[in-house]
């Protein structure tokens, strides 16, 4: 009586590459296919299928691919998308002047939600504003140029949700604090991450 393994542990197991544990009777395989024969190595788990390499001679070659779209419907789109957040990045800007024209309090969740739309938008109508003159240019930025067209604006949309969610429970607590005083303690948590 040896111990009794899953299938696929006792198939590693019972590898000729691998003598860790002594060889145990494998039960029948759970699969409708016979199993593959990989080759394990301490280095890593290579395994190596025959059906493999008949799948990858069907790959199309990069010379071969062509564009999704026709370009003047990939020009059509990146002007749609630019005029659409160049107005998106006009608006907030008007309503954040508004803010400090009107005197209202210029710390709130809602300077602070403005303020991160206007630098979302304006990041954006730069990067489609890059796809007018020189597409190829605009996918080999350096670094730091790359992380700000590209990266920044997922980052500021994950602010900005969390941002919603703050506020969102702040209301959701005040609400309840005024049927229940000892919900008054959430609020100032709430308050206090912000």
């Amino acid at each position: 009586g040896g111990r009794a393994w899953p299938a696929a542990v006792s198939f590693f197991l019972s590898s000729p590459s691998l003598s860790l544990l002594p060889a145990t009777p494998t039960p029948p395989y759970l699969f409708p296919w016979p199993p593959a024969s990989p080759s394990i190595s301490f280095s890593g788990i290579q395994a190596s299928c025959p059906d493999m390499e008949s799948n990858l001679s069907g790959l199309v070659p990069a010379a071969g691919l062509v564009p999704a779209l026709p370009p003047a419907v990939t020009l059509g789109l990146t002007a749609a998308y630019t005029t659409l957040y160049a107005l998106l990045f006009f608006s907030v800007y008007a309503q954040l002047w508004l803010v400090l024209l009107y005197g209202h309090k210029r710390l709130s969740y809602q300077t602070v939600f403005l303020a991160l739309c206007l630098l979302w938008a304006a990041l954006r109508t730069t990067l489609f504003s890059f796809y007018f003159r020189d597409t190829p240019r605009a996918n080999r930025l350096g670094p730091l140029p790359f992380w700000l067209l590209y990266c920044c604006p997922v980052c500021l949309q994950f602010f900005t949700l969390t941002l919603m969610n703050l506020y969102f429970a702040q209301v959701v607590f005040k609400a309840k604090a005024k049927r229940r005083p000892e919900m008054s303690r959430g609020l100032l948590a709430v308050r206090g991450a912000f």
